[in-house]
């Protein structure tokens, strides 16, 4: 039993009760699966890439995501653009599916802040053949 949420349970996480659904999942899944995206959690694709961001950005993150707190700074503080971090509550990792309404407000207000001021000018004008 040195799968992951196995040891998650056995260690780890009894305040939140045993991921039954995640061992009888586990049970199914390649261990080399596993171990890939424990890397890639760890050591994330864009790591690499952040300095290339040279636009605002904003993370929305939950309030009780279990992410570490670090990994928002770094992306924060290593892209070129200005950068903010929004945290909704009652959210965990995952905001969009959790609390899609709060999700959409903060992205709308964000974008919004974007477009031409005179919304007639997104309006095509065809030309006239």
């Amino acid at each position: 039993k040195q799968k992951t949420v196995f040891i998650i349970n056995e260690y780890g996480a009894q305040t939140y009760g045993r991921f039954l659904l995640l061992e009888s999942l586990q049970r199914q899944v390649d261990p080399k699966a596993v171990w890939q995206i424990t890397l890639e959690i760890a050591y994330p694709p864009y790591i690499g890439h952040l300095q290339t961001v040279k636009c605002p950005a904003i993370i929305i993150k939950g309030q009780a995501d279990i992410t570490p707190q670090g990994y928002y700074e770094y992306i924060n503080e290593n892209i070129n653009g200005p950068c903010s971090i929004v945290e909704v509550s009652g959210a965990r990792h995952i905001v969009a599916l959790e609390k899609p309404e709060a999700f959409n407000q903060i992205a709308f207000s964000f974008l919004s802040q974007f477009l031409p001021k005179h919304p007639d000018k997104l309006r095509s004008n065809p030309q006239k053949g």
